[in-house]
This record gives C-alpha cells, sequence and structure tokens, in this order.
C-alpha cells in the first residue's frame, strides 16, 4: 500500500505523488482510491487500491537501481536488466 506524498510511477503517465486516500461510495459499496498527481502535466488519476498493481503502480526505482541500469546500457544497449 501506498502512503500519502509517496512519489510513484504510473506506465502510461510517468512520476507522480500520492496526494491522499480517498473513499467514494460506488453502486453501494465504498472503494478507496489512490489520488495521483502526475509532476509532469498535473493531471490528477484516481487510481483504485485494489487495482493498483494491475495498472502498474509502483515506487520509484532507487538512485543505486537506475545508476546500475543506466550503466548497463550505456555499455549495451541490447542489454535487459533486471532491477531487484
Amino acid at each position: 500500500m501506498f502512503t500519502s506524498e509517496q512519489l510513484v510511477v504510473y506506465p502510461a503517465q510517468g512520476v507522480g505523488q500520492i496526494e491522499r486516500i480517498d473513499s467514494q461510495n460506488i453502486g453501494g459499496s465504498a472503494c478507496d482510491f489512490y489520488i495521483v498527481r502526475i509532476r509532469a502535466n498535473s493531471i490528477t488519476l484516481m487510481v483504485p487500491v485494489k487495482n493498483a498493481s494491475n495498472v502498474g503502480l509502483r515506487t520509484l526505482v532507487s538512485t543505486k537501481e537506475a545508476e546500475h541500469i543506466w550503466e548497463a546500457l550505456r555499455n549495451n544497449p541490447q542489454q535487459t536488466v533486471h532491477t531487484g
């Protein structure tokens, strides 16, 4: 589960920040949503908490992981890089 103010990646839009977690009543059932503001264009998304992983919402990679990926791609652009 993500927390308010956390930076996340939404694959179709890029890096965003979770502004808050809202609950709404939809069809008689309470549903929780992450309210995510995309940093590049200020679009606001409502991502259902229960489907967040299905749409690819995830945390950012660490600086160390990003450096590893960058170095691997620089040395061999055809290489597949796995992060842990």
